[in-house]
C-alpha cells in the first residue's frame, strides 16, 4: 500500500483542494473514503463513494440528548463518527484510492476515525500495488501522527499536484 500524507496549515483549504482533486481522478480511479467540508459554516461528513452528506457538527448541544465529542471549539455527533468509520472500512475493501480527511487531535486520543485508521494501517488485505491511502494531516500535527501510528514509509505532499 502506498501511503500519502497531504499536509498544510489549519484552514488553508485542504478539503476544498481535495474535493477538486477527487472530481479529477474519479474518472480513472476507484475512490472511497470521507471528506469533512465546511458548508454554510458547519462541518459535514461527505461519503466520497455515495456522494452523501451528513451533518457532523452539533450547533446546539443543549438541545441534543445523544452522545457528543468535543475537540477545540467544535462539537460533533458521536454517531456520525461511528458511521464514518464504517464508510472508511467499507471503502478500504473496494477502492483503489482511499481518502481520510482528516487525521488529527481526536485520532491521537484514540477517538474519531482512530478505529478505522488503525485497522487500515495494520490490514494485510489492503496491501497491493494499486492501493493508495491518502491521509490529511494538519502540518502542526504531522510529526505526532506519523509517530503515533508508526507510519514509516509514506510520501508527504503539500500540494495535490505533487501526486
Amino acid at each position: 500500500m502506498s501511503i500519502l500524507i497531504f499536509s498544510q496549515p489549519v484552514r488553508s483549504g485542504k478539503t476544498t483542494e481535495l474535493m477538486q482533486y477527487c472530481d479529477e481522478i474519479e474518472k480513472s480511479k476507484s475512490l472511497g473514503g470521507i471528506l469533512m467540508p465546511d458548508i454554510d459554516g458547519s462541518r459535514k461528513l461527505f461519503d466520497i463513494s455515495t456522494k452523501k452528506l451528513f451533518d457532523m457538527e452539533c450547533k446546539d448541544a443543549s438541545a441534543f440528548t445523544g452522545s457528543l465529542i468535543t475537540v477545540g471549539k467544535f462539537i460533533f455527533y458521536a454517531d456520525v463518527f461511528e458511521k464514518a468509520n464504517v464508510i472508511i472500512l467499507q471503502a478500504a475493501s473496494h477502492s483503489d484510492f482511499l481518502i481520510i480527511d482528516e487525521v488529527g487531535k481526536l485520532e491521537l486520543d484514540q477517538k474519531g476515525f482512530y478505529p478505522s485508521v488503525k485497522k487500515i494501517l495494520n490490514k494485510d488485505e489492503f496491501i497491493g500495488p494499486a492501493k493508495n491511502l491518502l491521509l490529511v494531516v494538519r502540518d502542526s500535527l504531522y510529526d505526532q501522527v506519523v509517530a503515533f501510528f508508526e507510519i514509516r514509509q509514506h510520501v508527504l505532499v503539500s500540494n495535490l499536484n505533487e501526486i
